[in-house]
């Protein structure tokens, strides 16, 4: 008579230093761990179920929360440092702007023509082409993220 065991025999044992890390892994991620308590039980006893279930617990209790905490935490850090970037690339952006608009004043008081102060428009149509690229990457990274 066949357990469900024998089919897993070879993968899921602790015979070796690394199958055993395989085995105590998928074992902590709740795959197949009740298949290889009952083969454990069934080798050594059922003393080795104690071992099993506190081993359950101690992984869902404090090992699964510090993981996910380490990977919330890095998409917290790396979600400010994206706004930080794009909130001085604004800040930028509005200084040149202004800077803009003071020389146009300057030339408009100094009596430049209108087409010698137009020859600048290109580029500040050139910089909002930019500055829309980057608005719509960022909210393409905002919705990856939700």
């Amino acid at each position: 008579q066949h357990s469900p065991w024998a089919a897993y025999s070879e993968e899921l044992s602790f015979q070796t230093f690394a199958g055993s890390l395989l085995t105590l892994f998928e074992v902590g991620l709740l795959a197949r761990w009740t298949l290889v308590m009952d083969a454990a039980v069934l080798v050594t006893g059922k003393a080795s179920m104690v071992y099993f279930f506190a081993f359950r617990i101690i992984v869902a209790i404090v090992y699964i929360p510090i993981f996910v905490g380490f990977i919330v935490e890095g998409f917290v850090t790396s979600n400010a440092r994206v706004e930080l970037d794009f909130q001085r690339h604004l800040a930028h952006r509005e200084d040149k702007k202004r800077q803009k608009q003071q020389e146009r004043a300057a030339a408009r008081a100094a009596g430049m023509s209108a087409s010698d102060i137009a020859l600048g428009i290109d580029d500040e149509d050139e910089e909002q082409e930019r500055f829309k690229m980057v608005l719509k990457r960022k909210n393409s990274d905002v919705n990856y993220a939700t």
